[in-house]
């Protein structure tokens, strides 16, 4: 059984300080809370905008699909064995991924390019059309087929990642890349 109390005390443990009831408090604190999760689920469905191509992977390897202002392309596991030549279409193209495909060759790509990703493909040989890319900085090769590596690479290379391939040995002209920094 519970204590006796006196109404003085009774009347303050159901008012806060504002005497507003701790039940009318609590429902607003409730209230609160699901205002709350409402906004976020909003925010969430806004920055997911553009997100459904990456839920159907025919829409995310699509090049058509993309606007042509797109700066960043993720292709990665799109099952390709050729780059499609709409990718010229991407003249602000900063970054390009195309991990985890079947790529032997490449077409020529946009000039804004300033990283690509080839990691885990079947080149045997680093295109040659790279050498026309001015502002490629990093380029990754890594865990292909590679025998050999063109010296005819861009003398903006910063990164070169060769890993996991076989190359028995580099070109010299590598030496001459003044802006290299890391070289795998």
């Amino acid at each position: 059984r519970d204590p006796p109390v006196d109404n003085d005390a009774r009347a303050f443990i159901k008012t806060d300080s504002r005497g507003r009831s701790l039940d009318s408090l609590l429902r607003s604190i409730l209230c609160m809370l699901c205002c709350c999760c409402a906004l976020l689920a909003l925010y969430s469905l806004y920055s997911m905008r553009g997100v459904e191509r990456y839920l159907d992977p025919a829409k995310r390897c699509d090049l058509a699909s993309y606007d042509i202002s797109t700066l960043e392309l993720d292709l990665k596991r799109c099952n390709l064995d050729t780059l499609s030549p709409l990718i010229l279409r991407f003249e602000r193209l900063r970054k390009l991924d195309l991990g985890h495909n079947q790529l032997e060759t490449l077409p020529p790509l946009p000039q804004s390019i300033e990283g690509l990703f080839c990691t885990e493909n079947s080149f045997q040989v680093v295109p040659g059309v790279l050498a026309a890319l001015r502002q490629l900085r990093m380029l990754s090769f890594r865990s292909n087929k590679l025998r050999m590596v063109s010296s005819s690479l861009p003398p903006s290379i910063e990164w070169l990642i060769l890993t996991n391939n076989r190359i028995p040995r580099l070109p010299s002209r590598i030496g001459y890349l003044s802006k290299m920094r890391k070289l795998m």
